[in-house]
C-alpha cells in the first residue's frame, strides 16, 4: 500500500478526477445513471488530456530544461501539449453535444500545465529551503557542541595549574581546593549536555570558583562579588560566563602586588549585563587563546 501511494500519478489521478467529476455532477441536468456514466466519461476524457499535458511537461522539463536546453523545451513541450490537446479535443467533440473551441482547448492545457511546473518548482523551493534551514541548524548545533567540549577542558586545565602551585606553597590549602574542585567538575559534568541551566546555578558556580580562587591568593588581592536582579525562571547557556572570570584571575592577581577584581553580574530587563574588572599584573601566562573565541 505504501509503495502504491509513492507513485505519484496515481493519487494526483485520483484527486483530479474526483474534482472533475465533482464539478460536472453539480451541473444542471442530472436526472437518470445514463446522464451520470456520461459525464463520468466526459470527466475521464478530459482527465486523460489533463494527465498527458502535465506529465509530459515533467518529462520536458526533467530532460531538456535541467539540462540548460531552453529552446529544445520551449519548442519540445510546445508541440507535444498542441498534440494531446488536439487529440483530446477531438475526442471531446465525440463525447459531447457542447461546441469547445479549438484554440481555447489549446490555451486551457497549455495553462494547465505550466501551472503544475510552476507549482513543482515552489514546492522544491520550499522543500530546499527547510532542508537548507535544518542542514544550517544540525552545522550550528554541531559548531556549539564542539565549542562547548573545547571550554570544559579549558577550565580543568586552568584550575589545575592554580592547583599545582598552590600544593607546592600549601598542602592543606591545596587538599581544601581539591575538594572544592570535586563540585565544580561535578556542575561542570551536569551541565555539559544541557543547552540552558538555571542563571542562579551558574551564579553559584561562580561564587564556588571564586571561593577555590580565594584559597590560593594572599591578602594583595581582593576579590569582590556583586550579584542583582537574578530571578529563578532566568536561563542561560552554561560555562559561558566563567572564562571572563577566568582571565580576571589569571591576569589579575599576584602574590605580593595590590590587585582588586571586581565581579558584577546584574540582570535587567530579561538582560544580562556581565562586568569584569581587573588590573594587568601578570602578562606572561600559559594560555590557549580559544576561551573567549569560543564565548
Amino acid at each position: 500500500m505504501n509503495k502504491l501511494i509513492q507513485k505519484r500519478w496515481i493519487y494526483h489521478s485520483v484527486i483530479w478526477l474526483a474534482l472533475i467529476t465533482l464539478a460536472l455532477i453539480s451541473s444542471e441536468g442530472i436526472r437518470t445513471w445514463r446522464d451520470v456514466w456520461e459525464l463520468l466519461t466526459i470527466g475521464g476524457g478530459i482527465l486523460t488530456g489533463i494527465i498527458l499535458s502535465v506529465y509530459t511537461a515533467f518529462y520536458t522539463e526533467a530532460h531538456w530544461f535541467r539540462n540548460r536546453k531552453y529552446a529544445v523545451f520551449i519548442v519540445g513541450t510546445s508541440l507535444a501539449i498542441v498534440l494531446v490537446a488536439s487529440l483530446t479535443w477531438l475526442i471531446a467533440q465525440q463525447l459531447t453535444n457542447e461546441y469547445i473551441p479549438w484554440g481555447q482547448h489549446i490555451v486551457n492545457h497549455f495553462v494547465l500545465a505550466f501551472v503544475a511546473l510552476g507549482l513543482r518548482y515552489l514546492k522544491r523551493g520550499v522543500v530546499r529551503q527547510y532542508q537548507l534551514q535544518e542542514a544550517r541548524a544540525r552545522q550550528l548545533e554541531s559548531e556549539l557542541e564542539f565549542l562547548k567540549a573545547q571550554m570544559n577542558p579549558l577550565f580543568l586545565f586552568n584550575t589545575l595549574n592554580n592547583l599545582y602551585g598552590l600544593n607546592i606553597k600549601d598542602p592543606v590549602k591545596g587538599s581544601e581546593v581539591i575538594l572544592s574542585l570535586s563540585d565544580l567538575l561535578r556542575y561542570q559534568v551536569s551541565s555539559a549536555d544541557k543547552k540552558m541551566v538555571p542563571l542562579q546555578e551558574e551564579v553559584d558556580f561562580i561564587h564556588e570558583y571564586v571561593s577555590v580562587e580565594r584559597l590560593r591568593l594572599t591578602s594583595c588581592n581582593n576579590v569582590t562579588v556583586n550579584v542583582e536582579g537574578v530571578e529563578a525562571d532566568h536561563v542561560i547557556a552554561p560555562m559561558i560566563l566563567i572564562p571572563f572570570i577566568e582571565n580576571a584571575f589569571k591576569y589579575g592577581t599576584h602574590s605580593t602586588q595590590e590587585a582588586t577584581i571586581v565581579i558584577n553580574i546584574h540582570v535587567h530587563e530579561n538582560k544580562l549585563h556581565l562586568h569584569v574588572t581587573n588590573p594587568i599584573v601578570r602578562k606572561q601566562v600559559l594560555s590557549t587563546g580559544i576561551g573567549l573565541k569560543n564565548v
